[in-house]
């Protein structure tokens, strides 16, 4: 039993047959960057990296990828909301 009081078999059947089979590897879930699959990305394009550099990359990466995010929904909301009051500017 889990945390919450139910048996961890049934909150597998949320998991289809191949997402099991990771999680009883213990590899990652499918989709999922990692540090290692970055520096083999950037090998096969011919750029070395040590893992701690490909680390500093994802991290970059990921804080570029929230902040472009970001700014896209702050701006998709200051167009769908209406001002309280109409400017001259108009």
């Amino acid at each position: 039993m889990n945390d919450c009081g139910t048996k961890k078999t049934e909150a597998r059947s949320f998991f289809n047959e191949e997402e099991f089979q990771m999680e009883k590897d213990g590899r990652e879930e499918r989709g999922k960057m990692t540090a290692e699959k970055t520096r083999k990305m950037l090998k096969d394009e011919g750029v070395e990296v040590t893992l701690e550099q490909a680390v500093m990359i994802l991290e970059f990466l990921r804080k570029l990828a929230n902040m472009a995010v970001s700014n896209y929904l702050k701006k998709k909301d200051e167009k769908n909301s209406r001002p309280i009051r109409e400017s001259e500017y108009r």
